[in-house]
């Protein structure tokens, strides 16, 4: 977070609300003019913004939409780490039902704001300023007018891209809604069918508790459709009278297995939407799916509103930075008084400290605290343990 926070200093060029003239300004300090057009400020923003009338209109709209993108990016990021997870334990439903269509909608709408930011920042709106067109005018028009621009566009064909991203965002609602619950409903239809076939489900408390399967016949088992007799597949073990059989060429393994014993057994394995003793409920597990497609739709929306905060803070920050240093030492600077601006200093320091480093780190580390928990791990982390 140190780190974090020297990096936005040298970004927003301020240090204790003081700009840092780093590098030579593009603009001429007494007539406001650009010195050259291709004149870019090296890192940050440009020094010769603070102090001037619009200071605080051009930093709140830059940290605004710097908020913005770093949003997109963490919740993209927590959003990936679903798609590992589902990879690590190789399940499919949810790396194609739950991971594509949240990924697609997340960067169809606020990624392709963020594009919008990016572009609008490297186009040069001289002379036309009227016509530069509004990012958060253009991303409402996205869902009530058709993606309709305001001003020129931001690239050729804005309006029909934006259309095609409207429609690609609305597919994946019902993908996230639907898709998981029918698969568990036909998986359902598959363990009935073979319950069927076999008689009846059989539980293994029937049974001893050393049991074992030939490994010819466990291979028998998963890949042949008919069924077969329980009581012919497993045998006893008996300690020291494994050689007769390994003696005729069958190796005899423990009932380990998981496959086999749901396949002799009947218990379904779901996509870890119910547990696998549980009675198939379709219901619950359709109310299950809508309620976490309804979240994570409007949560696209308030969880990037949240990370406004960045903005917020910042904003206060430096302002209570600013008030510090024109009551405490801009007086004594301007005077040129030693003892005055000896005390001016120590008080500042002593302010600083306090509230800045003090008080303010400790509020700052617990919005971020929040942002990670609530806004970045609801992207992939679930935390309901493993059944004993």
């Amino acid at each position: 977070m140190a780190f974090f926070s020297v990096y936005c200093g040298f970004m927003y060029n301020d240090f204790m609300s003081l700009p840092l003239n780093l590098f030579d300004s593009c603009y001429n300090a007494k007539t406001g003019l650009r010195k050259s057009p291709d004149c870019v400020y090296p890192v940050g923003i440009d020094p010769i913004w603070y102090g001037t009338k619009k200071e605080l209109i051009y930093l709140n709209s830059f940290k605004m939409k710097m908020s913005v993108i770093l949003a997109i990016a963490h919740m993209t990021l927590g959003i990936v780490q679903k798609g590992i997870n589902a990879h690590y334990f190789k399940d499919m439903p949810r790396m194609l039902n739950e991971f594509l269509p949240q990924l697609i909608l997340l960067l169809a709408v606020f990624g392709y704001m963020d594009l919008l930011i990016l572009l609008k920042w490297n186009t040069n709106y001289t002379g036309r300023t009227d016509r530069a067109p509004s990012v958060i005018v253009t991303t409402v028009n996205f869902f009530l007018n058709g993606g309709e621009v305001k001003g020129d566009d931001f690239f050729a064909g804005n309006q029909f891209v934006s259309q095609v991203l409207l429609l690609i965002a609305m597919v994946t609602i019902p993908w996230m809604l639907l898709v998981n619950p029918y698969l568990l409903w036909k998986e359902e239809q598959e363990r009935l069918k073979k319950r069927k076939q076999r008689g009846g489900d059989v539980e293994l408390s029937n049974f001893g508790s050393n049991y074992e399967v030939f490994k010819d016949e466990k291979v028998n088992l998963l890949g042949h459709k008919k069924a077969h007799s329980v009581h012919n597949l497993f045998k006893k073990q008996v300690p020291g009278d494994l050689d007769g059989d390994e003696a005729f060429g069958r190796s005899v393994s423990m009932v380990s297995d998981e496959a086999i014993v749901m396949e002799v057994v009947g218990k379904r394995k779901g996509h870890g939407h119910h547990g696998d003793d549980e009675e198939f409920d379709m219901v619950a597990i359709s109310i299950n799916s809508m309620i976490h497609t309804i979240e994570f739709a409007l949560g696209t929306i308030s969880n990037t509103a949240s990370y406004l905060r960045l903005w917020a803070l910042s904003l206060a920050h430096s302002q209570l930075a600013k008030v510090f240093y024109d009551m405490l030492l801009a007086s004594s600077l301007e005077k040129g008084s030693v003892i005055g601006l000896f005390i001016g200093f120590v008080c500042w320091a002593s302010a600083t400290l306090g509230v800045l480093l003090g008080m303010d780190v400790m509020e700052v580390m617990l919005h971020t605290v929040r942002l990670h928990w609530v806004e970045f791990m609801s992207k992939f982390f679930e935390g309901e343990g493993y059944a004993y």
